[in-house]
């Protein structure tokens, strides 16, 4: 047994929806989704993610503190019992009661808690995992900052390891749970249409060439990697095996 630090965050209310994707409206019941860190001692942090759904009371910020105060205490329960998590799938505790506690009326709850050598165990892969993914996310942002530097000659000779770079970010951000989600899918469309736009024109010293080239660094700059996943995002291999060759 080791004692591990676990915070549980609220995110968001979130929707149950049909087969066809439409929202089922029930304001009867209120959905909770959120996040959920350990902190295990001599390694990292790992984050998964939480949903769960009580009666409403028709108070949203109501429903909040209850939700939290009831999530925080059965979800220790349930993961002091297992012996395997899986980080990369939501942790569905469905439909829960309410349970009357001592917890401050927050958003944010922290408690030390005692967890089993298997599920330490089973963690420690999957957080090795994520550091492989959030490192292969920032050199495929820092190959695409350095590609904005090229002669539009050489972006048309590179266009399919530019178009790679940008779909593998995108899988990545697909795999997460970010409230930027909506943010990246509209800045990774101009950046792909920045380079489309760099690669037919002659004159880099020209000052839209040179403005374009700004705009995907400035972009760029304020990629970070997501820390909560819904599914297993991919590893590009290939990233990995030219940081080693540099």
């Amino acid at each position: 047994m080791k004692e591990v630090v676990i915070n549980i965050t609220f995110l968001q209310e979130y929707y149950e929806k049909d087969y066809t994707g439409q929202i089922i409206d029930n304001p009867e019941l209120f959905h909770g989704l959120y996040s959920c860190q350990l902190s295990i001692p001599q390694s990292s942090s790992v984050k998964f993610a939480c949903q769960a759904t009580i009666n409403s009371t028709g108070n949203d910020e109501n429903d909040k503190l209850n939700l939290m105060k009831s999530i925080s205490k059965i979800l220790i329960e349930k993961i002091k019992n297992l012996n395997y998590l899986d980080i990369f799938r939501i942790f569905d505790l469905y439909k829960i009661d309410l349970i009357d506690s001592e917890i401050t009326e927050n958003h944010y709850y922290s408690e030390k808690i005692l967890l089993g050598d298997l599920l330490i165990e089973s963690l420690i892969p999957q957080i090795e995992y994520v550091s492989k993914v959030e490192k292969s996310f920032k050199l495929a942002v820092e190959q695409l900052k350095d590609y904005a530097g090229y002669y539009p000659t050489e972006l048309k000779n590179n266009y399919f390891k530019i178009t790679s770079l940008i779909r593998y970010i995108q899988d990545i951000v697909n795999s997460s749970y970010t409230y930027l989600y909506n943010w990246y899918n509209e800045k990774q469309a101009s950046i792909e249409y920045m380079y489309s736009d760099l690669m037919r024109r002659k004159n880099m010293n020209h000052e839209n060439y040179i403005r374009q080239q700004d705009s995907i660094k400035r972009i760029l700059y304020g990629y970070h990697c997501p820390d909560l996943w819904i599914k297993k995002p991919s590893l590009n291999d290939d990233l990995l095996k030219s940081e080693k060759r540099r």
